[in-house]
Formats: structure tokens, sequence, C-alpha cells
């Protein structure tokens, strides 16, 4: 997993963490809420 995305599929801007993964998922991780957006779309690579 990368520690930042240009293109985080994540609607809340506003957020501290928007673009860095690694902090994004330790802090839903710790505050047992739900896995980020990230983690629950489906990526699909086009060639």
């Amino acid at each position: 997993m990368a520690d930042i995305k240009e293109d985080c599929p994540c609607k809340n801007t506003n957020c501290p963490r928007h673009g860095n993964c690694r902090e994004c998922v330790e802090f839903h991780v710790k505050g047992g809420k739900k896995p980020p957006a990230c983690l629950r779309i489906q990526w699909t690579e086009y060639p």
C-alpha cells in the first residue's frame, strides 16, 4: 500500500489524512471505525 495517493477516493477532502493511506487506515483501526473508502472500493486497473 502506498503512503500517498494522488487519486484518493475519499470524499472527505477536508480530512488531514486525505491522500495519506497509511495514517488513514491506522486512524480507522484505532478508532474502531469502518474501513476507509480506499479499502472498500474495488480498484480496476486498465492496461
